[in-house]
């Protein structure tokens, strides 16, 4: 679960139920969006309250106001989805799923325009994230990075928008469940079944 703005409103699930909860400093309850399976959530504030959702067979963007359903993301090979996540601008959206893929898509389109792979996510329900980094090569200027975990031990960091592997961070024994990065991203975090959490810091690129 993840919140783009970090400071209008929280989004809480349920494991039980399968249903989407959410609460705004403004006022508490709000509503809730009911849904088959759920694995993952994430918000983003952009005049009207968006909740995305990801289950078994798409991800989905929400209106948390009316709970009405805005856009579903289907890919052609329809793999199970278990992690989505809005990019800083609210623009794209970032699905994982479990044919070792890690999608990138214009959700106002309804398009996939990137696919990250490398990795291994055919079991566990494993997230991605954003971040950026600072190339060298380029003046320092800032660019914008993919990153996941993988079932055998590594975290994944991919250029979005060339798709090159930037970096590959090993140091877990199994599964790195978790991935996320600071605001600036200078560090970035991962987790993992071997119980232990690992924080990295993001240099500069050559």
């Amino acid at each position: 679960m993840g919140c783009t703005d970090g400071k209008s409103h929280e989004v809480a699930t349920c494991s039980f139920r399968p249903c989407v909860w959410c609460r705004f400093r403004a006022g508490w309850y709000l509503g809730r969006i009911m849904l088959k399976r759920r694995f993952d959530v994430s918000c983003k504030c952009e005049g009207y309250e968006k909740i995305e959702t990801a289950d078994m067979t798409a991800s989905r963007i929400w209106d948390s106001n009316t709970g009405q359903c805005l856009k579903t993301l289907v890919h052609e090979d329809n793999a199970p989805v278990t992690s989505v996540r809005f990019s800083p601008n609210g623009k794209f959206v970032l699905a994982a799923t479990l044919d070792s893929s890690v999608r990138l898509w214009k959700y106002v389109e309804g398009r996939c325009i990137k696919t990250y792979q490398g990795h291994k996510n055919q079991k566990y329900s494993i997230n991605a994230c954003f971040g950026t980094y600072v190339s060298e090569q380029e003046d320092g200027e800032e660019w914008a990075f993919a990153m996941c975990g993988d079932e055998e031990g590594k975290a994944m960091i991919w250029d979005v928008n060339t798709k090159k592997v930037l970096q590959v961070l090993t140091g877990h024994q199994g599964v790195v469940l978790g991935v996320d990065s600071n605001p600036d991203s200078s560090l970035v975090a991962t987790c993992g079944l071997d119980g232990s959490i690992r924080v990295w810091k993001n240099s500069p690129s050559k």
